[in-house]
């Protein structure tokens, strides 16, 4: 199992021996059916319906681990998706060396700073330097990255070319406390292969992930937010953030009607609103049972 920096003492044998860390998604056999929003409430869901233990860190499935991240890619579901949901869902998100820029070697990566050079930038080691600084270079993967941190940084390429600049701004979207300790709603509408979830604290702004699965780049989702979610989603929310282009207004002044969105496929959206003065357990509480009674 490999450890992220930083985790070896709070991940301890006994936490992996009882797989509280989990990646998003788990194939048992050869069969890999499509990833759609159905699929991906099922395997979150998975926990509570059949009294699993919760997981307390997502991984984005690592190759180094297995080969989710080969399954993932196949079903065309990009990475950003998987990246926002396991960084933005309740528990601690496990991102392995070098999967914020999208390396893919099997194991021991080479970590690729600049796109030239010998070891772009890794090492500066050379056919000079001593033998032991060449045996720890050849235990590595050398072959061409198809992407280096320098790269990732570029200015003014499209943003599908920077999977690290998703991963700054999901970081810091998860110092707020919504995201830190809020409470954890989510939700599924197969007609329109949208999933989304909400996260809310007490006191504090409360946000919706809404996530278009959808792997036609035609077929644009026309929803009611507020109604998927059964009005736990306000009327009126403010821009956060969109993936890999926003087609909203992304003042944070102006009100976005969550009654009437476009919801582009293949997208990442989020979506913000002010305080509320109930405690978000009891106001989705009311909802779901002003719901049921009519």
């Amino acid at each position: 199992m490999d450890i992220p920096f930083g985790l070896q003492d709070l991940i301890t044998n006994r936490d992996l021996n009882n797989k509280i860390s989990h990646p998003l998604f788990i194939f048992k056999n050869q069969t890999r059916r499509s990833i759609n929003a159905h699929s991906f409430d099922q395997r979150i869901r998975l926990f509570e319906e059949h009294n699993l233990s919760k997981p307390q860190f997502w991984q984005l499935g690592s190759k180094r681990r297995s080969d989710d991240v080969g399954i993932v890619q196949e079903n065309q579901l990009p990475r950003e998706i998987v990246l926002a949901t396991i960084m933005l869902l309740g528990g601690t998100p496990v991102v392995l060396y070098g999967e914020e820029i999208g390396l893919n070697q099997k194991s021991f990566p080479l970590m690729p700073w600049k796109s030239a050079g010998e070891y772009r930038g890794f090492s500066s080691c050379s056919v000079n330097s001593t033998n032991n600084c060449k045996s720890f270079i050849s235990s590595l993967q050398t072959r061409n990255p198809t992407t280096s941190v320098k790269r990732q940084e570029a200015l003014g390429g499209k943003s599908k070319d920077s999977l690290l600049t998703v991963y700054r701004h999901l970081s810091k979207l998860r110092e707020y406390e919504s995201f830190q300790f809020g409470l954890l709603e989510y939700g599924y509408d197969s007609s329109s292969n949208i999933f989304w979830f909400i996260r809310e604290a007490p006191g504090h702004r409360g946000y919706v992930t809404v996530l278009n699965l959808n792997q036609d780049p035609d077929e644009i989702a026309h929803i009611s937010l507020y109604d998927l979610s059964k009005t736990d989603v306000p009327s009126r929310v403010h821009y956060e953030y969109q993936w890999p282009k926003a087609h909203l207004p992304t003042s944070r002044e102006a009100h976005i009607d969550s009654d009437n969105l476009f919801i582009h496929s293949q997208s990442v959206n989020i979506f913000w609103w002010g305080a509320k003065l109930q405690k978000p357990n009891i106001f989705f509480k009311t909802a779901k049972e002003h719901s049921q009674n009519h």
